[in-house]
């Protein structure tokens, strides 16, 4: 019995030794795994940049953003902006979406509320226009592929914006939002189409069907991912990536013929085109980079840095006095460029041209096209 006994010590003695090690070993493991992880997330937050204007709309806020090292070079780059929900920050966001913006080589925008109950309280429509325009500066966009998403109140935000705000949105994504009414869509030639994502345990789910019911009567296109077992701040691993492809999967389409580029500027609802070409003392040379503005009538090319803007051009509609569209620009620049605005509807031609040294003189033609109406 005594050695029966101590057999049985003994071989109770060895396998706690074996568990404690079992857990030491489960521990280091564990360990390890969480530095790796918060590793990446750091190295993930400081690949994000920060925009953090001193003046305008956005003086009291910040945003961060991102663009992917995935992203090919010289060509013109997708972006998305993400609006956070009620009490969170763009920060929150950054290990879910840093990947995805490398998987999908696509340029990150994510604003910061003006106030702390989330997006729509205060002026953010106008934050996020300056910092869309920021970003533009610094990084060459495709104005064709740029598309609007966001959780719970700034998804709700980021469908109010996309259909019926200024700027033009290819696309739109919003995840378990509650509703907001918008009576009619902001643009008359392209109405983004809506991806929608609600978890069957999500509060608001309840509000898909008034929601998609008000996506019907504007004539919005909409598609719907609903999840069972998951909540408001829940969502399946695919649920990003596939909205991802959604969102770059869409082309905001001009109601008139231009198509915008990287270096065409589509003005007055598309019906023309603005392309600059340059030189420099060096004998270098090359096409103004297009930044289309805050609406179809005007836009910037820069030459040399995004950051930089070169020249603006507008294209008014003089019609009612002088029964032509006018052409205005400045540029101050000694370069020698050669700015082409085409009337794509009547195929007709406004050419101006500055010779390499000279100051540019605005350009004030109020008879460039005698195609009105």
């Amino acid at each position: 019995m005594r050695s029966s006994a101590s057999h049985s010590a003994a071989s109770h003695s060895a396998a706690s030794l074996a568990a404690a090690r079992h857990h030491r070993v489960a521990a280091l493991v564990v360990l390890f795994a969480l530095v790796y992880l918060f590793a990446a997330i750091g190295a993930s937050a400081a690949a994000w940049q920060r925009f953090a204007p001193e003046t305008g709309p956005a003086a009291s806020t910040y945003a961060r953003w991102y663009v992917p090292d995935s992203a090919p070079l010289g060509e013109p780059l997708p972006a998305i902006i993400f609006l956070h929900g009620s009490g969170a920050t763009p920060e929150v966001w950054f290990p879910f979406l840093t990947h995805i913006a490398e998987s999908h080589g696509v340029v990150l925008l994510l604003p910061n509320a003006l106030s702390p109950f989330g997006f729509g309280v205060g002026a953010d429509d106008q934050a996020v226009d300056q910092f869309r325009e920021l970003l533009a500066a610094e990084v060459m966009l495709d104005p064709a592929r740029i598309s609007i998403a966001g959780h719970s109140s700034g998804g709700a935000y980021a469908y109010v914006l996309g259909l019926a705000g200024t700027q033009r949105y290819a696309g739109i994504f919003s995840m378990s939002a509650p509703f907001r009414t918008v009576l009619s869509t902001g643009d008359d030639t392209y109405t983004p189409p809506v991806r929608l994502y609600y978890g069957e345990d999500d509060p608001n789910v309840q509000i898909v069907e008034p929601l998609t019911d008000m996506l019907d009567r504007l004539e919005v296109g909409w598609q719907l991912e609903r999840q069972p077992d998951y909540g408001h701040n829940t969502f399946p691993l695919t649920t990003l990536p596939d909205a991802f492809d959604f969102l770059l999967a869409q082309r905001y389409q001009l109601g008139g013929p231009c198509f915008p580029t990287a270096t065409r500027l589509c003005l007055r609802d598309g019906r023309f085109a603005a392309e600059v070409t340059w030189r420099d003392p060096r004998d270098r040379q090359g096409p103004g980079m297009a930044i289309p503005g805050g609406d179809d009538t005007t836009g910037v090319f820069w030459f040399f840095r995004a950051s930089n803007w070169e020249m603006m051009v507008k294209v008014l509609d003089g019609c009612t006095s002088t029964d032509h569209f006018w052409v205005f620009a400045s540029s101050a620049t000694t370069l020698e460029y050669r700015l082409t605005v085409t009337d794509l509807q009547s195929d007709t031609e406004a050419i101006y041209e500055n010779s390499l040294g000279q100051a540019a003189p605005a350009i004030t033609d109020t008879r460039a096209f005698a195609t009105c109406p």
